[in-house]
């Protein structure tokens, strides 16, 4: 165990998320000593999301450790999350000895390979563990594929012979991590030829930041940039508000673009990618450090594999020379757009609270799925804000976890904006010793109505009532289960007073906001036809 430990000091793992087990306990007490910083969640499918959460405010790959059988499984929802957003996670599972496999012994799963599809690698370490230089070995070149060519999830299964309990070694036992040389030769970058070509003949050049993307292109290039809220670029004051421009806009729209230039993955607009699809033909490129390239807009993208930042000096004197009519046709429909949409704030509906909610708030904004995170991309106020949320499977498993990881690494405060189903979903959250100031604000509609929002919904006739989820649960009783503070809204009087207590608060706490889940739809379709 020395030697799998000092495999993770050596290869810079700080953080280690602990599920409790007997299977696993050789694993837990190696680390506990070792100096890693460790956290305790009961909940595995809870826990793998708090280590998604830490590996994505650290940068770096999180340890996470189960003890064999069906626990290792709960960690799939997080495994595919990572996987796709391509976020670091070193999954550590003890396992049972190969001759108890399939033989009804206790405890006892086919563990190889459990994540066939949603890994960037997989080792089994083999059960005589005696070489600890070989087992060092294993460690390191798993730390590596967590890392590189593409971030994401790796998993080391470990069988285990009893027995299981010894004396833990000492601190003093682990050598100083290694110091690693970086390679820091620097390569030419080649502008592709084609590129250069595809910039002078463009009348309609288009450029987008979707998921983790990172171009930001000078203010003084009058060249129209949508930047997916998750992106982290910070958006041109003309282009904001361009996803509920392009969602409930029925005409006005600007022409299809002649050419696309895009960075990061992910786009939380489906209205643009139905904008791209439909319209007529173009030239994409998807510049990005890592190999892998997907097709939302069916586009048959080329790829510049190069890092942006890189990329945009060697291409800045062309983008000057472009034309800035169609970033005027893109600002000016939006801005006309915009004072008509937000003209209507007083009905106290999902739409309009968000509304407030990110007008009062700053820091660190992580977003629930469904709803949440569409209501915050149509109104997408930025300044002073960052957002995070689990953008690369977009479901709802782990959402109120992930934050908590942030949180705890943080300490300051910071908010999660969620629906109710995926706060009840993942109420396991609380559930932990971590110390963390987390603010929880609660979208309660009575049961996930987003289905009611979406066109066709009417054709189910009665088969409807099994895409909603009604209830008449308040999170009241879990706050104070939990020792968490709890405020009940239901007008935007209580909803003003709630942002400045939240802002000071010494504690996790939960803002729970009551809304009319008729009153959400009628509004919500009202817009829909307005513009139409």
């Amino acid at each position: 165990m020395i030697a799998l430990v000092q495999g993770l000091l050596d290869s810079g793992v700080e953080h280690a998320v602990l599920s409790p087990g007997s299977r696993n306990a050789p694993l837990i007490s190696a680390i506990f000593n070792s100096g890693i910083t460790c956290h305790s969640i009961i909940d595995e499918r809870s826990a793998g999301f708090v280590a998604l959460g830490i590996a994505q405010r650290t940068g770096r790959a999180v340890a996470l450790v189960c003890t064999s059988g069906t626990a290792l499984l709960n960690y799939y929802p997080a495994i595919a999350e990572a996987y796709h957003a391509r976020v670091p996670l070193l999954v550590l599972s003890a396992d049972r000895p190969e001759y108890l496999i399939g033989n009804w012994d206790g405890q006892c799963i086919r563990q190889d390979h459990a994540f066939l599809h949603h890994v960037r690698a997989y080792r089994n370490s083999g059960e005589d563990l005696s070489d600890p230089r070989d087992f060092h070995r294993v460690v390191e070149f798993v730390h590596r594929q967590a890392t590189e060519p593409i971030p994401g999830p790796v998993h080391l299964n470990i069988p285990l012979e009893e027995p299981l309990y010894f004396e833990p070694p000492s601190r003093e036992e682990y050598s100083a991590p290694l110091v690693r040389a970086i390679d820091r030769r620097s390569k030419k970058i080649e502008v592709p030829p084609q590129l250069f070509v595809d910039l002078r003949n463009s009348r309609r050049p288009l450029f987008l930041n979707g998921y983790s993307g990172s171009m930001q292109l000078s203010s003084d290039l009058r060249i129209p940039v949508l930047n997916d809220l998750m992106s982290g670029v910070h958006a041109d004051p003309a282009m904001r508000n361009w996803d509920a421009f392009l969602t409930f806009s029925g005409k006005g729209k600007p022409e299809t673009p002649d050419l696309v230039i895009s960075s990061g993955t992910y786009f939380i607009s489906k209205a643009l990618r139905t904008f791209l699809r439909n319209g007529d033909e173009f030239r994409h490129w998807h510049i990005d450090r890592f190999h892998e390239v997907g097709d939302p807009f069916f586009s048959g993208p080329f790829h510049w594999q190069v890092e942006p930042a890189d990329a945009l000096p060697l291409i800045e004197q062309e983008l000057m020379s472009l034309k800035e009519e169609y970033w005027s046709q893109w600002s000016d429909s939006i801005s006309g757009f915009r004072t008509a949409f937000f003209a209507d704030r007083d009905h106290f509906t999902e739409l309009t609270v968000v509304h407030r909610i990110l007008d009062h708030i700053s820091g660190n904004i992580h977003l629930g799925n469904s709803m949440p995170v569409r209501y915050a991309s149509f109104i997408d106020a930025r300044s002073g804000k960052s957002y995070w949320g689990n953008r690369g499977t977009s479901g709802i498993d782990g959402t109120f976890s992930t934050a908590v990881g942030h949180a705890c690494i943080s300490r300051e405060v910071e908010y999660l904006l969620i629906g109710d189903l995926s706060f009840f979903y993942d109420a396991n959250a609380m559930w932990n010793s971590l110390d963390h100031r987390l603010q929880v604000i609660v979208l309660n509609n009575g049961g996930g109505r987003i289905f009611e929002l979406l066109k066709g919904h009417d054709q189910l006739g009665a088969a409807r009532r099994f895409q909603t989820t009604p209830h008449v649960r308040t999170a009241e009783y879990l706050a104070a289960d939990h020792s968490w503070g709890y405020r009940r809204i239901n007008n935007f009087a209580g909803l003003d007073e709630a942002l400045q207590e939240m802002k000071n608060a010494d504690k996790p706490g939960i803002w729970e906001i009551f809304t009319d889940a008729d009153e959400n739809r009628n509004f919500y379709r009202s817009l829909q036809e307005g513009f139409r």
